[in-house]
């Protein structure tokens, strides 16, 4: 069976329900809300159980690990995707792929209008990590300015960024611009009897969407060729909590939707997360795989290690809040353990140890990936090259 890359492009029949991590029964929970864009193992739980009833899968057999090896094989199972690789998961809306807005990015107000601003490395502090260079204020940010959280940056944006330049309010698209929530109130129903289960009330707010050019595009290696072609021009199945619908288009593409080429303005670089990446305990403190800490001559406290080929000193980083994704195992009938990950939208401020061109970094840094489970589309990051002042003037 040949392989290629394939962009799944999902859009919503009705509402969705993507369940955030905590249980219907936690302590304190009145009310589950859905999470946007729905997780790696959700949308590649419904790709292969659709590719599954294509090739004719028996599921009972291959719950017990009894299908032909070659499906086997090609399918995985909720550890591992077999032969199949999610590469990366972006939004469309009105005609264009948006990104996650990084987190150095600011809104604030100044004489009425909306300005936009980044962070940048600040002077070394002391602090509980040592001596750092915390992130701070650009010259001429508005008071009370704000990072932008739940938000995209359209292409034009993400360019910008990328460039070293600050995006516009324009090229920022929020959460609320993209959907719309709806409470519901569920029952739980005892389905041999069909009757209600006393006492199981549950509520969720599922999501609808606000426009029908926007959607969920999961970009995956390893589909069968020949399930493509023989697919009709748009599919139908169920995606994430409650069974929800959605309808899916399927194409054969060359390459990820990831800017060719990159062109940075300074000496130094910052490292835009735009998917999850699971880092070990270890790394936790810098959020870079293998990156050791260690103390420069003039005594700012610093990690070092390499990505591609690449010798980098981290300095400094923004970093969201913590972003958390458990889901459930299908063949063990249970909850999956929720993991921690650095979230999308982190920035990460390094600079280049070694004599590599800075040309020759972006170009191996840009669309590389960071971390444990690169098959799920983790860790994948994009460069630029900008400046920053030196932590110790």
């Amino acid at each position: 069976m040949s392989k290629q890359l394939t962009c799944w492009r999902f859009h919503a029949v009705d509402s969705w329900f993507f369940r955030e991590t905590r249980a219907h029964d936690a302590v304190g929970v009145s009310e589950l809300s859905s999470v946007f864009p729905p997780p790696a193992r959700t949308l590649m739980g419904a790709i292969r159980t659709w590719l599954g009833d294509q090739l004719g899968v028996d599921w009972s057999a291959f719950s017990r690990g009894e299908a032909q090896p070659s499906l086997q094989s090609l399918l995985g199972d909720a550890d591992h995707l077999g032969e199949l690789s999610l590469a990366v998961v972006v939004l469309r809306h009105g005609g264009e792929t948006l990104w996650p807005c990084p987190a150095d990015v600011m809104l604030g107000e100044h004489d009425g209008k909306v300005q936009v601003s980044r962070l940048v490395p600040g002077s070394a502090v002391e602090s509980d990590l040592g001596r750092v260079a915390l992130p701070t204020v650009a010259a001429g940010t508005p008071l009370g300015s704000k990072v932008v959280e739940g938000a995209w940056l359209t292409a034009e944006g993400m360019m910008t960024w990328l460039e070293g330049g600050v995006p516009t309010v324009e090229q920022i698209v929020t959460l609320d611009a993209l959907v719309e929530e709806e409470p519901r109130l569920g029952i739980g129903r005892d389905n041999r009897s069909g009757t209600v289960k006393p006492g199981l009330l549950y509520q969720t707010r599922h999501l609808r969407l606000r426009d029908e050019s926007t959607c969920v595009e999961a970009w995956v290696s390893g589909v069968p060729g020949t399930v493509i072609r023989d697919a009709t021009s748009q599919q139908t199945l169920r995606l994430g909590g409650e069974g929800r619908m959605a309808s899916v288009n399927l194409s054969e593409e060359a390459r990820l939707p990831l800017p060719e080429s990159v062109h940075g303005k300074g000496e130094r670089l910052a490292l835009w997360l735009i998917a999850p990446a699971l880092i070990a305990e270890a790394d936790a403190s810098s959020g870079l795989p293998g990156f050791m800490p260690i103390t420069t001559a003039d005594g700012l406290d610093v990690w070092e290690g390499d990505i591609e080929g690449v010798a980098l000193r981290l300095v400094s980083s923004c970093r969201p809040r913590a972003f958390r994704e458990g889901g459930w195992d299908q063949r063990l009938r249970r909850p999956r353990p929720v993991r921690s990950y650095l979230a999308p939208g982190t920035v990460l401020f390094c600079e280049i140890r070694d004599d590599t061109p800075m040309g020759q970094a972006l170009e191996r840094l840009n669309g590389s990936q960071i971390g444990a489970d690169g098959d799920w589309g983790k860790g994948r990051i994009l460069a630029s090259a900008i400046d920053w002042p030196d932590p110790n003037p």
